[in-house]
Formats: C-alpha cells, structure tokens, sequence
C-alpha cells in the first residue's frame, strides 16, 4: 500500500513555546517522495504547524510580503506572510492594518532563521510564524483559548520519565531538561489565575 505525506494537526501553544522552538527536522519519505518538516517543541513533541490565539499590533506591508507583530500573555513574535507563496495569509493580515490592535486565531509554520553573517551583538537566530491563515476573533474566543493553551501545555510538558516518548528524549536531549521547566512556569504565570481565565 502507498504511503503519503499526512500533517499533524496544529500544535495549540503559546508564544513563549515557539520562541525557544529553534530545532526543526524532517519525518520519513511518503511514496509521493514528499516529508513533513517538523519543528521540536521543548515540552516534547513535534509541530508539522502551530495554532495560536493573540493579538495583532502591527502590521506593515510592501509588494513582497506583509509582516505582522503578534502578543499573548508570554511574549511577542513576527508573522511573514509573502504576496508569491502565501497570498491567502498576506492578503488576511494586510486587511486587518486599519483595525488594530484585533484578536485574532493564526495557523502556520515555526520559521527559524540562521544569518550565516552575524553581527555581534545580534541573535545567533531569528524565530518567527510563517502564517497559512488568520482570523479576527472576539474577546470571549480568545479568553477560552486562554484555558485550553494552560492545560494543553501543561499536559504536553507531563512526561512520564521512566517511558519517555521519541520526541520528548529527543527535547531533552537537544533543548535540555530545564528549559520545559521554565516555559511551563511562564505559562502557569501568565495564564493560571484565581478564576481560570487569562
């Protein structure tokens, strides 16, 4: 039996997550020749693509690309849609410039960027979400994403240290076993609140 290339669903995780989600890989060949690139998340599984609830600040838009700063609770990071290759999300994220800030729900890639020319005092790598689309979204959608990214994180950063998975070895091993540790204190700061909403 032939088989094909299939994405994982999106990742539900928080923008503190991404930010430290510097290692990608590629899974196994289909039959179509085709492999799904994976970005490790450091609380121990693999993410074909992300989806997020945040709120849009910014955006700035030329004939190549339309470029986006996005917040939640942990942190800020860029989206980068381009005009060529991701006209849908370009058009989506330029459209929203004259009504910001705005809720909105993204899903994409991790894009890590390594300059092979560093300047000093520069990061060693740039992190960023290459979008396949975005939504506005009102206020009480994303304080139920609020909920569900607090407990999908918390599951996902739960290992059973006797029977880890490929995955969460691989996360320690590379990112090492502190840094699930801090994130998942970040997000326990920022979303876990007396009433459980952020």
């Amino acid at each position: 039996m032939a088989t094909l290339f299939v994405p994982n669903p999106a990742r539900r995780v928080t923008i503190a997550e991404i930010l430290e989600s510097y290692y990608t890989f590629s899974g196994e060949e289909g039959d179509d020749g085709k492999a799904a690139k994976y970005s490790l998340l450091p609380t121990g599984e693999r993410a074909n693509s992300v989806f997020l609830i945040t709120t849009l600040t910014e955006v700035k838009t030329d004939d190549k690309f339309t470029v986006g700063t996005v917040n939640d609770k942990t942190g800020k990071i860029r989206i980068r849609a381009s005009r060529e290759y991701q006209p849908v999300a370009y058009n989506q994220l330029k459209d929203l410039t004259g009504n910001l800030p705005a809720h909105v729900a993204v899903t994409g890639r991790i894009n890590v960027y390594e300059p092979e020319e560093k300047k000093e005092g520069s990061p060693d790598r740039f992190i960023s979400i290459q979008p396949e689309g975005l939504a506005q979204i009102e206020k009480p959608y994303r304080d139920l994403w609020n909920e569900d990214v607090f407990s999908e994180t918390v599951k996902r950063a739960e290992w059973n240290e006797n029977a880890l998975t490929e995955d969460q070895a691989m996360a320690r091993e590379i990112y090492g076993p502190e840094l699930k540790t801090t994130i998942l204190q970040r997000v326990k700061t920022a979303y876990q609140t007396a009433d459980g909403a952020a």
